[in-house]
């Protein structure tokens, strides 16, 4: 029972950080278009997409 519980705290930390971090690549994403700056965008864009991948593996273990 405590195993289940810290699983389901784990989870729910690891979705905000999700979360935040999905707001920063964003921000930076944001500041790379600006700036017309090709690289930091790729670079932006693909922490965006893992992280919003993992995001997806994560909330079924905060649901269930």
């Amino acid at each position: 029972m405590l195993l289940e519980t810290m699983k389901k705290v784990l989870a729910a930390v690891g979705v905000y950080l999700c979360i935040f971090g999905l707001l920063k690549a964003a921000i930076h994403t944001n500041y790379a278009i600006q700036e017309k700056d090709g690289r930091r965008m790729a670079v932006a864009m693909s922490a965006m997409a893992l992280l919003f991948f993992l995001l997806f593996l994560l909330v079924p273990v905060v649901g269930g």
